[in-house]
């Protein structure tokens, strides 16, 4: 797999792993989304071969879009990872995540019209796929 291919497919790991994260702690926080994006932004190619973004990771969250206050870390799944390496690319995804729910759960407490929104959302995504709340 050309070095192209290898980006691509570690963007996607990173991404699906932080929407993961984003879930895990917005369930465990009694939340729910129907619609839940991560993008990366500003890409630019590195010394060593890779790619890194210079922008802070923007994150959707039932039409609500956030910027979080952290950088994407995705490092080359072809190189060996050390376990700090691995450390490292998991609290930062952590931090991401907490970072975006923190913001979308101030806007759930603070805006009447987001609150109902997702209520209604989650509420017609059950009845589209037969399950009861």
């Amino acid at each position: 797999m050309g070095v192209h291919e290898r980006w691509q497919e570690a963007q996607w790991q990173f991404r699906r792993r932080v929407a993961m994260a984003i879930s895990n702690q917005l369930v465990g926080r009694g939340a729910a989304a129907t619609s839940l994006a991560v993008y990366l932004r500003g890409e630019r190619r590195s010394r060593d071969d890779w790619f890194y973004h210079k922008e802070l990771v923007v994150v959707e969250i039932n039409g609500r879009y956030i910027v979080s206050n952290q950088y994407s870390y995705v490092p080359d799944p072809a190189k060996p990872m050390k376990p700090q390496t691995r450390k490292t690319a998991y609290e930062r995804r952590e931090k991401l995540a907490s970072n975006a729910v923190d913001q979308y759960t101030s806007l759930l407490e603070q805006t009447g019209e987001l609150r109902s929104h997702a209520k209604q959302s989650l509420a017609a995504l059950a009845e589209r796929i037969g399950v009861l709340l």
